[in-house]
């Protein structure tokens, strides 16, 4: 009786295993690079997409990848978001960004590429310190074109290289009501949401340094639940730390590029330097930058002992690391 059981019992084996893993006979996915040569013939070929003007970069297969991905391979989605990408580039101008308008923004250094993490994401450091709302001589739409630019420079400079991610720093040391500017993020709100719309899987991280109570309280109950509402996994890539040195469990020292910070200063210069849990040390020359108006150009951090750095500030308060 025994040896008639086994035929029974390889059977309800196999049904199970067919059961628990049902992938060899689902239908495969298609080929990648088949309905990517599709999307290509389409967007090279019906009238309707070529009407658009898309550039020779908008139509690079490696956006069109990505988009097939985030839709799931699902063809008509993919194209439908190209097209709504493309008409955004074009309605902004992204193109035609020169570097004379954003001048007074590239001295403030709000925003500014640096060093990488670990995993080789190339890094965008966010001081908020550096933004000084009263002696700003920017406007809001240069402003707005300045960050818009910044980060499509960053993700074009990594769009082929195996590590297609990037990574932002947020720094909050130093940063005060005063160099809070609300008309400013009303005016870049909208884009930003865009820019998040478009481009937020090639976010790999985001660092925010000197994560005190009172912003970590802030973040729990109100900023996480609205990420986690409109992109579930984009909340998870917030890091919360509360000192520079702290970082250095995500980034190389060398690669860890930070403003200079005194504390009790104006945080005005915009020099790169590494924290160390010793001492810090400048990396670049300094880049200084004028809070005043309708004074000089001059860059009085680089000729009153800028290669002079002060040491971290350290607090107290544990880190609080929001990452999964």
């Amino acid at each position: 009786a025994f040896p008639a059981i086994i035929p029974n019992v390889f059977r309800i084996f196999c049904v199970l295993n067919a059961y628990l893993n049902p992938s060899p006979f689902e239908d495969p996915v298609p080929e990648v690079d088949t309905l990517l040569a599709d999307i290509a013939a389409r967007i090279n070929g019906e009238a309707s997409l070529v009407s658009l003007g898309a550039t020779e970069y908008e139509k690079k297969m490696t956006h069109v990848k990505r988009l097939l991905m985030k839709n799931q391979y699902d063809v008509e989605a993919t194209v439908q978001q190209w097209i709504e990408w493309v008409k955004w580039r074009h309605e902004i101008m992204v193109d035609a960004i020169e570097e004379d308008e954003i001048k007074a923004e590239k001295e403030e250094a709000v925003f500014v590429w640096r060093g990488q993490n670990k995993e080789k994401m190339k890094c965008c450091v966010i001081t908020g310190r550096a933004l000084d709302p009263l002696g700003r001589k920017g406007t809001n739409r240069s402003f707005k074109r300045h960050f818009i630019k910044t980060v499509e420079d960053g993700l074009k400079a990594v769009d082929d290289d195996e590590q297609d991610k990037v990574c932002f720093i947020y720094d909050r040391r130093g940063l005060e009501f005063k160099h809070i500017d609300p008309n400013l993020f009303n005016f870049c709100k909208k884009v930003g949401e865009e820019m998040r719309d478009w481009y937020s899987d090639r976010v790999g991280a985001i660092y925010v340094v000197h994560m005190n109570f009172f912003f970590w309280i802030l973040f729990s109950i109100l900023v996480q639940p609205a990420l986690t509402l409109f992109s579930p996994n984009f909340s998870k890539k917030f890091v919360m730390v509360e000192t520079p040195e702290e970082l250095l469990k995500y980034f190389d020292e060398e690669d860890l590029l930070l403003t200079r910070y005194e504390e009790g200063g104006d945080g005005a210069s915009s020099a790169e330097v590494s924290p160390s849990s010793v001492d810090m040390s400048v990396i670049d020359e300094a880049q200084g930058r004028d809070n005043s108006v309708g004074k000089s150009d001059s860059n009085p951090a680089a000729t009153s002992g800028a290669s002079v750095v002060p040491p971290v500030v350290t607090l107290n308060a544990p880190q609080v690391e929001m990452r999964r």
